[in-house]
């Protein structure tokens, strides 16, 4: 019964959150399509969290998820009361970036069971806990700051209106640098909760783990990629945005356990493809761009042309030469499998020894699925 009441809360609460982001981006002034993106991946992740609460019963990662996407809303109304000048704004949006700090330690503390590793890492759910309180202390302090210089020191202090005079600005005020190191300390020690589960892990909280450190990396090589290569503001603001949408869809693959073994598969797709993209621009960089300034002194279309025809000509061949080798370094079934099937059958057909029958067909089991152990058991007559 419980389960079934949690379910029918998925739609309205996933329609009341589209409602809110909608009645957001209709009031919003000079917003672009990054901002669009943040108010969907808001969408994304509360449905995630209600429906991880609703099926993973017990799962405190739906609360997390669900508390995320609700943020992101609070985020956009902090910016529309920033917009019309209230200090208010600013006490709203100061305590939703030092949660953001706490909920992604506690995404990371608690992934993929919703509970701590094991019982030796309570303290650190107790520091995330010290850290929430004072964070969540920054809506109430008695004065906000409205400007920093060059060295993070703030310069403009105004009265919130919504304060406690005798509460201290958990960022700015004279527990700041306290405040910092509690949620530094517990952001690191989160981190290492998750690669300590990762190198203890097997089997499916293995697949678990791949999934968040594939989006996350991911996400880590959009911010990586807008800071170092030159794009128009647009596409790196989509690019990262899309990145954030990701993140909650790949979390809820994680803990619902919905396609969880096409893991490996998406790794060596994304790297394969990557691995193309980087050879073919590089081709095309070369030939296009630094050879004609070596040979002409200047750019010229004939080399850009030919470099577009030369990259195009080699897409196919690079593509299946390098994604045949990554598969094969991956270790997986799906590595050219009716290769191995019919070369296989092929000695079948030949083969009368039954030792060596057995060898090899234990064999293109190892090589295939690359497990821990193989072995082979045969009842005698």
């Amino acid at each position: 019964m419980v389960d079934k009441s949690r379910r029918r809360l998925i739609a309205p609460s996933v329609i009341a959150v589209i409602g809110a982001a909608g009645a957001i981006w209709q009031a919003a002034e000079g917003w672009v399509g990054f901002d669009a993106l943040l108010l969907m991946a808001a969408v994304v992740f509360v449905a995630v969290g209600v429906i991880v609460l609703a099926r993973a019963s017990g799962n405190r990662l739906g609360w997390v998820l669900s508390l995320i996407g609700l943020s992101l809303i609070g985020a956009g109304i902090a910016e529309l009361l920033n917009q019309k000048g209230l200090v208010a704004g600013e006490a709203i949006g100061g305590t939703l970036w030092l949660s953001w700090f706490v909920l992604a330690g506690f995404l990371f503390l608690w992934f993929p069971t919703g509970r701590v590793p094991s019982r030796r890492w309570r303290f650190v759910e107790w520091i995330g806990f010290v850290g929430a309180a004072v964070s969540l202390s920054y809506l109430v302090a008695g004065e906000i700051c409205l400007e920093t210089n060059d060295d993070g020191i703030c310069t403009n202090w105004a009265r919130n209106p919504i304060g406690i005079p005798a509460i201290p600005n958990p960022e700015y005020g004279p527990l700041g640098g306290l405040n910092t190191a509690v949620l530094g300390v517990f952001i690191v020690a989160s981190i290492g909760g998750i690669a300590y589960r990762f190198f203890r892990s097997r089997g499916v909280e293995r697949l678990q783990l791949k999934w968040l450190l594939l989006s996350a990396v991911a996400l880590f090589a959009i911010a990586l990629v807008q800071e170092s290569v030159p794009m128009p503001l647009w596409l790196g603001g989509v690019l990262f945005g899309l990145g954030v949408v990701a993140l909650p869809v790949s979390i809820g693959v994680a803990i619902l356990k919905y396609r969880l073994y096409d893991i490996d598969r998406i790794i060596s797709r994304t790297l394969g493809y990557g691995l193309v993209v980087v050879f073919l621009a590089l081709v095309y960089v070369t030939i296009a761009v630094w050879l004609p300034t070596r040979v002409t002194g200047e750019q010229s279309p004939i080399f850009v042309a030919g470099a577009t025809l030369l990259a195009a000509a080699l897409f196919n061949p690079v593509r299946r030469r390098v994604i045949r080798a990554v598969d094969r370094r991956f270790h997986r079934s799906r590595y050219d499998p009716d290769r191995v099937m019919s070369d296989f059958a092929g000695r079948l057909r030949e083969q009368v020894d039954m030792e060596r029958l057995t060898s090899d067909w234990l064999g293109v089991v190892i090589r295939t699925m690359s497990p821990a152990s193989a072995g082979v058991w045969m009842r005698e007559r």
